[in-house]
C-alpha cells in the first residue's frame, strides 16, 4: 500500500473531526424535536425511503438500509413499538402472508420533522461544510452533485454516516476498541500534538467517566498513552498523545475513509452553498 502523505493525511484526521462537528449540529436539532427513534442511520434511511416511495416488502427494506433479514425484522420491531411504522398484509393478496411496511401518521410527521432539522440546520453547517469541500477538493475528490429533493440529501447524509462508520470499524487488523470515536481521538490527538481529556468530552459528547473509559481501553490497547505533568501551568494536567501503533491503526482507517471523499463533497457542496433542495 503507498504510503500517505503527511498533508493529506492532516486533511483527512481534520475532514473526520468536521465531519463529527456537523453530526453535532444535526444531533442538536434531533434532540430538540424529540426525535429519538430516528437517531440511528438505519431507522432514518428506512423511513425515509416509506416517505418517498410509499409500503414496502421487509426484503426491499434490507437493501435500502444494507442489514440482514434478521437485523431488518429487529429495526422495524424498534420503530413499531414507538409507533412510526406498522406491518400490515399487503394490498390484492388473498393469503395474508405478503408483508409490508408502511408508516404511520406520526411515523410520517416524524420524517417531516427530521427533513426541517436538516433544513434549519444548514446556516449553522456551512462553515463546516465549506471547509469540509475545500479540504476533499485538495484531496482529489469532487463530483458534480445530483441531489434532486431534501428527502434525497438526508439519505445522502446518513448513508455517507453509514459508510464513514464502517471504513473506520473494518479494518480487518483493527484492535478490538477501534471504532468511530477511537479514531476521532487518535485523529484529535495527532491534529493537537497532544490534547486534553475535557476536549475530547467536548468532541464526543461523553462525560469525563466516559472519556476516562475510553481511554482506559485505547491505552490498554497500546495506541494511547497519557502523560501527566507535562503542562508546566498544571502539574496534575493530563495530555493524551497517540503511540506508534496507534498512528499505525490511524493510517489504515484515514486511508479507508479517503474512498469516500467523493460523497463527502456530494454532501457537503449543497450545505456549503447554502441551497437546501425541496422537499
Amino acid at each position: 500500500m503507498a504510503p500517505m502523505d503527511a498533508a493529506t493525511r492532516e486533511r483527512l484526521e481534520r475532514i473526520l473531526i468536521l465531519v463529527r462537528r456537523m453530526t453535532q449540529v444535526f444531533d442538536v436539532g434531533i434532540e430538540r424535536e424529540g426525535l429519538h427513534a430516528l437517531h440511528g442511520n438505519s431507522e432514518v434511511l428506512v423511513c425515509v425511503s416509506l416517505l418517498r416511495h410509499g409500503p414496502q416488502r421487509p426484503r426491499d427494506l434490507q437493501e435500502v438500509a444494507g442489514l440482514t433479514s434478521g437485523g431488518l425484522t429487529k429495526l422495524v420491531d424498534r420503530l413499531e413499538v414507538a409507533g412510526l411504522v406498522q406491518r400490515g398484509v399487503r394490498r390484492g393478496e388473498v393469503d395474508g402472508r405478503a408483508v409490508e411496511v408502511r408508516l404511520t401518521p406520526a411515523g410520517r410527521h416524524a420524517v417531516v420533522r427530521m427533513l426541517q432539522v436538516i433544513d434549519d440546520s444548514r446556516d449553522d453547517c456551512r462553515p463546516l461544510a465549506k471547509e469540509i469541500v475545500q479540504l476533499v477538493e485538495a484531496c482529489g475528490g469532487g463530483p458534480n452533485p445530483d441531489i434532486e429533493s431534501c428527502g434525497e440529501l438526508l439519505v445522502c447524509i446518513t448513508r455517507l454516516g453509514s459508510l464513514l462508520v464502517d471504513a473506520v470499524a473494518g479494518a480487518p487488523d483493527a484492535a478490538p476498541s477501534i471504532e468511530y470515536t477511537s479514531v476521532l481521538v487518535l485523529c484529535h490527538a495527532e491534529l493537537e500534538a497532544g490534547c486534553r481529556p475535557g476536549g475530547l468530552m467536548d468532541l464526543l459528547d461523553l462525560s469525563s467517566g466516559g472519556v476516562t473509559k475510553l481511554l482506559d481501553r485505547l491505552e490498554s490497547d497500546g495506541l494511547v498513552r497519557r502523560e501527566y505533568g507535562s503542562v508546566d501551568a498544571d502539574r496534575r494536567a493530563v495530555v493524551v498523545t497517540a503511540t506508534a501503533q496507534g498512528r499505525r491503526v490511524m493510517l489504515r482507517a484515514l486511508r479507508r475513509v479517503g474512498r469516500h471523499l467523493d460523497e463527502m463533497w456530494l454532501v457537503n457542496e449543497w450545505l456549503a452553498e447554502g441551497v437546501t433542495p425541496p422537499h
